[in-house]
Parts: C-alpha cells; structure tokens; sequence
C-alpha cells in the first residue's frame, strides 16, 4: 500500500475501518492471524477501540506488557505480536504505529527481553 500524503492518527478511523482491515487480513493471510491481531488490539486498547491508540500506549504495551504476559509461551510471540499489528495498521494507514512495530528499537528490545526470558528460564 502506498503512503498518503496526509497522516492519519487512530482517532479519525471508525470501528468500521478496523473491521475491513481485519477482514482483508483474514482473507491475505488465514483467519487465525486475523483472530489475533483482533485479540491483540482489544489487549493494547482495553477494549475501548483504536481510536484511543497513542504511540506511548503502543510503545509500552509491545515493550513491556506483552513481553511480560507472555512469559511461559511461545518466545517468538513479542516478534509475531509486532508484526501482526505493523500489518493492521499499514492497512488502516497509521504507518508511524507500524513503523514502531517494526523499528529496530522494537527489534533489540524485544530481542533482548527474549534473551533475558530465555535465560532465566534455563536457571530454574
């Protein structure tokens, strides 16, 4: 998808937006990564829609909560959780949330805190 001109921020977008994204995410990939990132935007936004969405809730929620949440799963989890979300919002066009998705920032942080996981894991 190409880049508008204009930015869009979350609060312009209606549940209708969201809804035809998922759609074409279920459609493109499977429904189960549709199901996901769905699951996941209600987690990052407790519920109260995109139009709430700061980068600040965006940053901690990928930074910190679903690291921590997801002690005991998947180790790739942080990984895949950032790039389900960069895929939804590329298609609603927020591009500067998928662009923290996938920053590199995103990628040490994460990389480290699976590490770190990791690690103390193999102590016990």
């Amino acid at each position: 998808m190409k880049k508008a001109e204009a930015t869009i921020t979350p609060s312009e977008l209606l549940d209708s937006d969201v809804s035809a994204s998922l759609a074409y995410i279920s459609v493109d990939s499977d429904m189960y990564s549709a199901t996901e990132t769905e699951q996941m935007l209600d987690d990052l936004t407790l519920n109260q829609g995109i139009q709430v969405l700061t980068k600040e809730m965006l940053q901690d929620w990928l930074w910190e909560e679903v690291p921590t949440k997801m002690r005991g799963l998947d180790h790739q989890f942080p990984a895949i959780a950032a790039k389900l979300m960069s895929n939804l919002f590329d298609d609603l066009e927020l591009y500067e949330y998928a662009e923290v998705c996938r920053s590199e920032r995103t990628k040490t942080i994460l990389n480290a805190l699976t590490h770190e996981r990791h690690d103390s894991q193999e102590q016990q």
